[in-house]
């Protein structure tokens, strides 16, 4: 077979991309620009398409043949990117905590991780589709029975601004500022949201909002208290709490409700000035995106190490 031709044409590549429930949503001229950017691979069986401990420069989708996932010396029990090998790790900038290697001789279109983010910067839907599939993956975990692994709220503890009857521009900046997934939007993006959000105040007992609500806004705790209730259980978040994170960043439905617990204050951060934000401003698009894959891969990985222990436990009871 000759190297120099193609052997998967630019419409099937688009075709297959389409087949990828990371894809799926795209629109044709969406999925043409990304086939354009692959290049096709033939990897040997017994390749390495991702190594443990490493971070990833490309993403693999693999078209013909299978790949075999071990972690921590144990087949992985539960990966549903084996079609897409290092995109996730790729958008939440981790290093992999898994190894991946052809099981047979694979065909594999590979795009470069500057590409795909060049690619995700210039055309913003694709960022959106991206959102929207990583939100429903993490659905489809929990749908699964994957482990919920909350993610605690965004909180601080060191000095907080002095106390005032109203918040001042100034002050809620600060409380931005002091949020570890809100500081990394930089002090040019973070005033732009405070101008579209506004200051939130609740009586005891009043609902921040519902359980299975829609995302409309964070919401920062400068004062008082919020009890969230969910299936992980019930928890208070006091000031320099986060909260909606995951709801807003992923586009998903509050699987929680939140309550005020005594008088409330706190910053609210509407869901679609940031999205128009992130429009503009891609490092804020990037770290939207970095949550959400970081959030299916920390759920992900918990299933090896519980199956990994039940198996050991089993062994020594033999």
């Amino acid at each position: 077979m000759s190297q120099n031709l193609p052997v998967v044409a630019p419409l099937e590549r688009a075709l297959y991309l389409r087949s990828l429930h990371w894809f799926r949503e795209l629109s044709g001229r969406e999925l043409v620009i990304l086939a354009q950017l692959m290049r096709e691979e033939w990897l040997r069986r017994g390749t390495v398409l991702l190594e443990a401990g490493q971070r990833v420069r490309a993403v693999h989708l693999v078209i013909e043949g299978t790949v075999r996932c071990e972690q921590d010396g144990h087949p992985c029990q539960q990966r549903d990117d084996s079609d897409a090998v290092g995109l996730l790790e790729l958008l939440a900038d981790v290093e992999s905590r898994a190894r991946v290697s052809a099981d047979t001789n694979v065909l594999a279109l590979v795009i470069d991780g500057p590409a795909l983010f060049d690619v995700i910067e210039d055309h913003f839907s694709l960022f959106l589709h991206l959102r929207a599939a990583l939100g429903s993956a993490i659905q489809m975990l929990r749908a699964t029975g994957g482990p919920e692994n909350r993610p605690a709220p965004d909180a601080v503890a060191d000095a907080a601004p002095a106390e005032s009857a109203e918040l001042d521009p100034v002050e809620q900046l600060i409380w931005l500022r002091r949020s570890l997934e809100l500081r990394a939007f930089g002090i040019s993006v973070l005033p732009a949201l405070i101008r579209a959000g506004g200051e939130i105040r609740l009586r005891s007992g009043e609902v921040l909002w519902e359980r299975e609500a829609e995302p409309r806004f964070l919401a920062l705790v400068v004062r008082g208290a919020v009890a969230c209730s969910g299936p992980g259980g019930t928890y208070r978040a006091g000031p320099g709490a986060v909260l909606g994170l995951e709801a807003v960043f992923c586009g998903l439905p509050h699987v929680e409700e939140a309550r005020a617990v005594g008088e409330v204050v706190a910053i609210r951060i509407d869901a679609a000035a940031l999205l128009d934000v992130a429009e503009d401003h891609f490092h804020v698009a990037a770290r939207i995106l970095a949550y959400a894959a970081g959030r299916i891969v920390a759920m992900r990985d918990q299933a090896p190490t519980a199956a990994t222990a039940a198996g050991d436990a089993r062994e020594a009871a033999a």
